[in-house]
């Protein structure tokens, strides 16, 4: 499913951000996508924020792509999670406006999940948190307040990563 405000101002105060959530065994995905619009009025926040999730069997993508305003996670952003079984793809999209991140963006450590971070415009803020990802392409934008990134290049659909195209700049 999508939600696209692009032709609105989205504010929101919530618990649980999930964006790309497969449960339950057997096959079948979940393809989900949150889009904003470029207003500087865009204002979320939220305590935690999955994206792409699996608990067992099938698949899962979520996207977030933040366009403009401001989004903030209270703590962890978790990219691509992975428990038993299954494939997970997250990504993480900036293009505008500003993204705080009061803890870490994470991936589940398996060949099965993938995390990809897109900075193409606006700011990530970690302050001093962590980034674990797949993948962290830099096109444009600033980056700010991050201690240590580690990439590991996985590809869900492959299970093996070329280091080459762990950091794209």
């Amino acid at each position: 499913s999508t939600l696209d405000t692009t032709g609105a101002i989205l504010v929101a105060d919530l618990d649980q951000l999930i964006i790309g959530q497969k449960k339950g065994g057997g096959v079948g995905s979940s393809t989900d996508n949150l889009t904003t619009g470029t207003s500087y009025s865009n204002a979320v926040t939220a305590n935690t924020v999955t994206i792409g999730t699996v608990n067992a069997g099938g698949v899962a993508t979520g996207t977030l792509n933040w366009l403009g305003g401001n989004f903030t996670a209270a703590n962890d952003v978790a990219l691509a999670t992975f428990v038993t079984s299954g494939t997970s793809r997250g990504t993480l999209n900036i293009t505008g406006g500003t993204v705080t991140v009061n803890g870490n963006i994470t991936k589940t450590a398996s060949t099965s999940s993938t995390g990809t971070i897109i900075l193409a415009g606006g700011t990530l803020d970690m302050t001093s948190g962590t980034i674990g990802s797949s993948q962290f392409a830099y096109r444009s934008g600033t980056l700010s307040n991050v201690t240590g990134i580690t990439l590991d290049a996985n590809a869900a659909t492959t299970g093996t990563g070329n280091t080459a195209d762990a950091l794209i700049v």
